[in-house]
């Protein structure tokens, strides 16, 4: 009986969990460049029951219920919308732009870019965005973005947007503000010297809403039924302690 509470509960943790991911999925439905967090899940290790008899005969496994294991990034491509910017872009196939940060270089599919007080181009964070050879200057000309990532100023190239991929880009980390880092899982960033991205459009989220609103409705379901389950362990516990059936 105590184990039912055990794996009633452990269902209700793993449910909130879900339902955590799925609402930060919602929240950043509009956010350019954002990836859909999938979890991942692992039952405890079974228990073998044993009959206590003479030869100790094996019943079978129970299971001890599960618990969150791992969050995942969907690497699909979301739509993308014409802004007509011309600091914008937007990221085909499995590129990843590089950002210098404090904490060292992270990753973006978030193609909005803006020009720092320096005259370089950064992120809607005001992190720089590195080119092949550095940061990237625009000050003072008019900016034009190709689709080899170079950027023209004034007719004359002033950099190339370094772009990168990863082993498993579902394996990245993220990390706030739409960055992401690299893990053991992902691997390293590898150049992606051929590398495309569409000038005057951005990346939207990859996020369904309307998928993700029925995964809502089925965790919210699944942890109402976790939770009767629990109720009536605990009331079938306390009837037996009541009646000295437990003593």
């Amino acid at each position: 009986m105590i184990r039912g509470l055990y794996a009633a509960a452990s269902a209700m943790v793993m449910e909130a969990s879900r339902l955590d991911i799925i609402a930060n999925n919602l929240a950043n439905v509009n956010t350019p460049g954002f990836r859909r967090d999938i979890a991942l899940y692992r039952s405890f290790s079974d228990q073998l029951i044993m009959r206590r008899d003479a030869q100790q005969t094996p019943i079978g496994a129970i299971a001890m219920g599960a618990f969150l294991d791992a969050v995942f990034l969907t690497p699909d491509s979301g739509p993308l919308q014409r802004t007509g910017n011309a600091l914008d872009v937007a990221l085909l196939g499995e590129a990843y732009l590089v950002v210098a940060t404090p904490a060292g270089q992270r990753y973006t599919r978030h193609g909005g870019l803006q020009l720092g007080r320096d005259g370089t181009l950064v992120t809607v964070s005001g992190d720089p965005v590195l080119g092949q050879a550095g940061p990237i200057s625009v000050d003072g000309g008019q900016v034009e973005i190709r689709p080899d990532g170079a950027v023209w100023v004034d007719g004359v190239e002033g950099g190339r947007l370094l772009l990168v991929r990863f082993s498993d880009s579902s394996a990245l980390a993220k990390e706030g503000r739409n960055l992401l880092a690299s893990t053991a899982a992902s691997g390293p960033s590898i150049p992606e010297p051929n590398g495309r991205v569409e000038p005057g459009f951005l990346e939207l989220s990859n996020v369904d809403p309307v998928r993700e609103l029925v995964a809502m409705i089925t965790v919210m379901r699944a942890y109402e039924a976790s939770k009767q389950a629990l109720r009536a362990q605990d009331e079938a516990l306390q009837h037996g302690i009541n009646t000295g059936a437990l003593v």
